[in-house]
């Protein structure tokens, strides 16, 4: 029994020894691969830091970079922002330029790039001009822009109203105003500076109803003035009549003194027969002298219309040829005085006439002067007088003085005794003499749109407010208002219809029934 029992002890104790070895071996076996794992897990875990340390480098670095980048892009933006705003700046600068070269030299559009690109040159600047259509298009975005900001006054003005020539097939009525008490501030006669336009119209026909209909809507605008000035045409005439009586308006409508004077020469000599005489040697003998080296001493040009507001310069040509024929001419060779008795010599005939007529005109013109330079106050108006008193011409004398003693009316109308109403409507006149020298160099596809360069003529226009003009009146705005008030030519109708026209096709229908038939 011991035995056995020992053995049963040895071999408990042998089974126990194998399972804690097993279970060692087994435990053994679990760390060396929990090692391995460790170990694969550190060496992971240090790849990481590692490849997060190369990163962390490469993005502190690209971060640097796109810093870098970033400030340069500012830097450029910054740049482009001045280049944008002196580019602005220069422009702003070559437009106001444009605008101011055409409307003070009085130039054509296609000349002020011509002159820019000259004066370029001359000092070294190598950019090349604005296009003439741009030149029109910014003038005409200052012209709309400021006859659009045109409003009513305070101050009792003068409206001076004319009607241009035709333009085309087209006729223009134009409104400037001129304060009231501007000539006498002045003491001297008003100027295109001293004007502002403040109404254009364009019409095909002209009546009285349509310059009726054309004031309403201008002073409507800008407000009733307490003068009319105009001339003594039938349209304005009864025009400014069915106004004023429509309106119920108490105006003074002063007649134009030139247009005054001009009809009384006109009644005094267009039917006497020695003026007519005189008008056909004068117009014979330029025939002959035309081509020839007497060419120099050609008379002013005669006109149908209107001759007699010109008539002056007439008499003065008269004046120096008489002269001339009786050999007092210092400069004149004998050979040019003999040409000229050839074609001049029944004007000797006709001394007497000559001489009144000269006389006449001369007095006309001191008539008129004294009143275009200081206009109509007491002191003019007797210097007036004195001189109507040397004229002995009744028909002339007459209507001068009847015209006086009416205006003088007016001045006690108006109650003011300082003032010097202004009744010459030169200014009108020189306004269309300058815009028809701009025009007339202008390309004609153009011309309906181009009276809207009227307002600019008138007044002193600054850098400021040509500026000023440009940016609150767009190009599409401008487009817009031509488009409303002025309509297209007949060569812009005529361009517009054959671009569009499409070639043509025969009819093969009508070909085949007339085969048939």
């Amino acid at each position: 029994h011991d035995s056995l029992y020992r053995l049963s002890c040895n071999r408990g104790k042998m089974n126990k020894n194998i399972r804690l070895k097993t279970s060692k071996e087994i435990w053994k076996n679990k760390a060396k691969i929990r090692s391995s794992e460790n170990c694969e897990l550190r060496k992971k875990i240090n790849r990481l830091q590692d490849n997060a340390e190369v990163e962390k480098l490469a993005h502190s670095k690209e971060i640097e970079r796109l810093r870098g980048e970033m400030g340069k892009a500012l830097m450029s933006a910054n740049s482009r922002k001045n280049e944008i705003s002196n580019f602005g700046e220069s422009l702003q600068k070559i437009r106001v330029l444009c605008v101011q070269l055409l409307i003070v030299g009085v130039i054509s559009f296609r000349s002020v790039p011509r002159i820019l690109k000259l004066i370029g040159n001359s000092i070294g600047i190598t950019q090349d001009p604005p296009h003439f259509t741009s030149v029109i298009n910014w003038t005409l975005r200052t012209a709309v822009g400021i006859y659009e900001n045109v409003t009513a006054i305070s101050e009792p003005w003068i409206a001076i109203i004319d009607m241009s020539n035709t333009i085309g097939t087209r006729k223009i009525l134009v409104v400037k105003r001129v304060l009231l008490a501007k000539q006498g501030q002045k003491g001297s006669a008003v100027t295109l500076e001293d004007a502002e336009c403040v109404g254009i119209v364009c019409n095909d026909v002209w009546s009285g109803d349509t310059v009726k209909d054309a004031l309403n809507k201008i002073f409507q605008k800008v407000g009733m003035p307490a003068v009319i000035l105009k001339d003594q045409g039938s349209d304005l005439k009864r025009g400014v009549r069915l106004f004023c009586e429509e309106n119920n308006k108490n105006i003074i409508v002063v007649d134009d003194v030139g247009h005054v004077a001009a009809n009384a020469l006109k009644a005094e000599f267009k039917k006497n027969p020695d003026f007519i005489k005189f008008i056909e040697l004068i117009g014979s003998g330029s025939k002959k002298i035309r081509q020839t080296i007497v060419a120099w001493a050609l008379p002013p040009k005669i006109r149908t219309k209107g001759r007699f507001q010109g008539i002056t310069k007439l008499a003065e040509w008269a004046k120096t040829m008489l002269s001339i024929l009786d050999g007092q001419g210092d400069d004149v060779s004998q050979k040019e005085v003999n040409l000229l008795l050839k074609a001049f010599s029944d004007l000797l005939e006709l001394r007497a006439f000559i001489e009144k007529f000269i006389a006449t005109c001369n007095l006309v013109e001191d008539f008129l002067q004294i009143l275009k330079k200081n206009g109509l106050n007491k002191k003019s108006a007797n210097a007036a007088k004195g001189i109507l008193s040397n004229i002995e011409n009744s028909k002339i004398k007459n209507r001068l003085t009847s015209w006086l003693v009416k205006h003088q009316s007016f001045l006690l109308q108006l109650g003011k005794r300082e003032i010097s109403l202004v009744v010459s409507s030169d200014i009108i006149e020189s306004l269309f003499g300058k815009f028809k020298s701009i025009i007339e160099r202008s390309p004609s596809a153009e011309l309906n749109r181009l009276i809207y360069i009227i307002p600019l003529l008138c007044g002193k226009k600054t850098d400021a407010e040509i500026n000023e003009a440009l940016l609150k009146c767009s190009h599409h705005d401008m487009i817009k208002f031509v488009s409303a008030n002025i309509p297209i030519t007949i060569r812009q109708r005529r361009l517009k219809l054959f671009r569009k026209s499409k070639p043509w096709v025969p009819n093969l229908r009508n070909c085949e029934s007339r085969i048939a038939a």
